[in-house]
């Protein structure tokens, strides 16, 4: 597995590398390729990286950014050049698939080195990468061009639908996110949670409000309603607590994502 990451995964994104070291464990042999390496994310660097993969092969990268559509603007030229500059130690990996986390730029990249090496690609979409995305039409023609989509949960789906992208015409499927952050910390430890409706999180996690309060977005009033709660019942806190740590162990082991993952992968490699 080629994993296509924009950078280093930070300590925001555990749950990629708790997922990339389940994988592992499970016997696949996986190598991260990121497309920013050191100040890569400064408009300097990302010129410095167009100008150089135009200068190597201009033909390449014009066929990528044209290929990604118009409606992507400039960062077609951005995706183009970092698929070429990371093709050639993708192509010595030999993945059977390519995969990316986020379906922004990283996803771009993975479905351009994709189709020059004849492989699947996939990708898992998350919440800001496509809610934040301001070109719908981008964002629905690069997802179009992957072999299989995963999100998070169902309201992910819903999402992308609401933003342009057909999704009856995607093949996609639910992997839970492990839940490594401090979120997954507090039910692990037996703590009651509050969580916000946020890129379904709650629909994943709370699912009937039997393992927690569940608070709109944004919304103060109902946090303080939900603490209030938990406050003046205990004994209802606790049992919630418990509901979650056992959903939290059940639904969203890193282990059962990997193999989610995997007998996806493992079919498309199959099919190619």
């Amino acid at each position: 597995m080629a994993y296509i990451l924009l950078g280093a995964p930070g300590y925001s994104e555990t749950f990629i590398s708790a997922e990339v070291h389940a994988v592992r464990a499970a016997g696949v042999e996986v190598e991260l390729f990121a497309i920013r390496k050191g100040d890569g994310g400064s408009r300097l660097a990302q010129a410095a990286l167009v100008s150089c993969a135009l200068v190597r092969r201009p033909l390449k990268v014009f066929t990528h950014a044209f290929g990604l559509g118009p409606s992507y603007g400039a960062r077609a030229f951005l995706a183009g050049a970092s698929a070429v500059s990371l093709l050639r130690d993708i192509a010595t990996f030999d993945p059977d698939v390519v995969h990316a986390h986020f379906v922004n730029l990283p996803t771009a990249v993975a479905v351009l080195t994709a189709d020059d090496l004849g492989k699947p690609a996939t990708a898992t979409a998350h919440a800001a990468d496509f809610m934040l995305e301001r070109k719908p039409g981008a964002l629905e023609r690069r997802i179009r061009r992957l072999d299989h989509l995963f999100a998070v949960s169902a309201a992910a789906f819903r999402q992308l639908n609401d933003r342009g992208v057909s999704m009856s015409e995607v093949p996609h499927s639910i992997v839970r996110a492990s839940f490594d952050g401090v979120f997954g910390e507090t039910a692990g430890l037996g703590e009651t949670a509050g969580l916000g409706e946020t890129a379904g999180l709650g629909e994943t996690a709370l699912v009937d409000h039997t393992c927690g309060w569940l608070v709109p977005p944004i919304d103060p009033e109902a946090v303080a309603d939900a603490i209030r709660n938990m406050i003046r019942s205990p004994e209802e806190a606790a049992l919630r607590a418990s509901a979650l740590r056992c959903r939290i162990r059940s639904e969203f082991s890193p282990e059962l994502q990997a193999t989610r993952l995997i007998d996806t992968w493992r079919r498309l490699a199959d099919s190619t």
